[in-house]
């Protein structure tokens, strides 16, 4: 019901986004070590305004969807465009049928039938970043990834995104 109303408040505050996937991916490196977990960031010192708690929810869901999939390689990456920023998971599994990916954002969708809650999900984590997208009046979307599997992309205006470099510049 309350993926109905995606009326999620945002408590926004300046944080150094790749500073902050770093330290995330770091972990997830050591938590999943049998896995090759790239990281992806062109820019460093690149700050955004974010809820925290939710923009960690995004990562873990959409990192925790490409685990089940995965057979040995994730890459993480983020970027920014203008005034908005992109966050990027990709995976090298079996990829996501191009007439299947809208289904995919839906609550309680599991594409593969071999899925229960018993190995693993019950559909709601993509339908939850769907949400969390809507809040932050920005978009996500799926495609098919360079490392044979799917890409998740998670996009969002950053309100008063900034480079410490092009600060330290002034």
């Amino acid at each position: 019901a309350r993926l109905d109303r995606p009326q999620v408040s945002l408590n926004l505050e300046p944080i150094d986004l790749p500073a902050w996937l770093t330290a995330k991916v770091t972990d997830m490196r050591l938590i999943h070590g049998e896995r090759e977990i790239e990281l992806d960031i062109p820019h460093r010192g690149d700050f955004g305004a974010v809820d925290l708690r939710l923009m960690e929810r995004v990562l873990d869901n959409l990192v925790n969807n490409a685990l089940r999939y995965s057979t040995q390689r994730l890459r993480i990456g983020l970027w920014f465009d203008g005034d908005n920023a992109c966050l990027q998971v990709e995976d090298d599994g079996p990829g996501i049928p191009l007439e299947e990916r809208a289904r995919v954002f839906e609550p309680f969708v599991r594409l593969d039938p071999s899925r229960d809650r018993a190995t693993g999900g019950c559909g709601l984590g993509l339908a939850i970043v769907h949400s969390i997208a809507q809040a932050y009046q920005g978009s996500i979307s799926v495609d098919a990834s360079s490392l044979g599997g799917a890409s998740f992309r998670f996009c969002w205006p950053v309100k008063g995104a900034y480079s410490l470099s092009a600060d330290q510049d002034r």
